[in-house]
């Protein structure tokens, strides 16, 4: 057995891929606005006094009308919705060299509508999934948002991937594996969710059906570096050494250089307990291959 603990080996087989997507427009913002306001929690005592007064301060700022669900009235200069988010831009008083003096990210969820026009529901939904999945890292109240966007939306790729990813993580296999085989029917092009399937059937115990889960995200994406990695641990599992070792020396390479190097790390340093394993193992033969044969009544 190897030199390294088994909750190390397993550990990895959690490359779970969300989409991440809920601050990417918020990056960009930084470089346009003089100041940028994250607004996620509704809840808050005092969020309704921080929503009027940006109203307020910028009533006659543009023509574009958003009202929100609780009666509140934005008219900014501009605004992006990008999955889920709602940005929206305030020219003030700003001066060069930044286009706007302030802008203001809020979930479309709270948004009832955006120049008289109906919010739709699933990207609202989703977009507070990701914003628990990628800032909150609260998966279960992730989930929720992920189940509704695809109650409205059962084709919606993205939220099937990180519903996947979602209840791998929190343990909740069937789940995975009841919607992963589903959603693989209806995208067989897909690797992150023959991944996501995968996995689940792996923490399941059907090592042949993760076997060929994994085989198909291959087959889909020959560079897929952490479907290699999750093989080795399969393998691993199995006692198929030499087959966990060329899988590992497969995801090493397909790893190298892409910033995944937390991942690296840790193929690297399973590929030298093998490697050490292996060297222990042949010293142990050659060893007792060494030793003189004891004669018949020999003590």
């Amino acid at each position: 057995m190897l030199n390294i603990s088994k909750n190390f080996i397993k550990g990895i087989c959690f490359c779970i891929f969300f989409s991440g997507f809920l601050y990417a427009p918020v990056f960009a913002l930084e470089d346009q606005a003089g100041s940028v306001i994250k607004e996620f929690n509704a809840d808050a005592p005092d969020v309704l006094a921080r929503y009027q007064e940006i109203a307020d301060k910028y009533k006659n700022d543009g023509q574009n009308e958003i009202v929100l669900k609780n009666g509140i009235v934005f008219h900014p200069y501009d605004y992006e919705i990008t999955h889920g988010v709602l940005s929206l831009m305030f020219k003030g008083e700003r001066a060069a060299p930044k286009e706007f003096e302030t802008a203001f990210v809020l979930p479309l969820l709270e948004v009832e509508t955006i120049n008289k026009a109906k919010v739709d529901p699933v990207e609202a939904n989703f977009g507070m999934a990701t914003f628990y999945l990628g800032e909150k890292k609260d998966f279960n109240i992730a989930i929720g948002y992920l189940e509704k966007t695809l109650a409205l939306d059962p084709g919606y790729q993205l939220a099937l991937i990180d519903l996947g990813s979602a209840y791998n993580h929190v343990g909740r296999f069937a789940d995975s594996l009841r919607m992963g085989q589903k959603a693989v029917e209806r995208y067989p092009d897909n690797k992150k969710l023959w991944f996501n399937l995968a996995v689940a059937y792996m923490k399941e115990g059907q090592f042949s059906q993760a076997e060929e889960s994994y085989g198909k995200a291959i087959a889909i994406d020959p560079d897929f570096g952490e479907v290699y990695m999750n093989l080795g641990v399969l393998y691993l599992d199995q006692g198929r050494t030499q087959e966990a070792k060329i899988a590992f020396a497969a995801a090493k390479k397909r790893l190298a250089g892409k910033g995944n190097e937390q991942r690296l790390e840790m193929v690297e340093q399973i590929l030298a307990d093998i490697e050490n394993d292996e060297n222990v193992s042949r010293g142990l033969e050659k060893a007792a291959a060494g030793q003189p044969k004891q004669k018949p009544g020999c003590c």
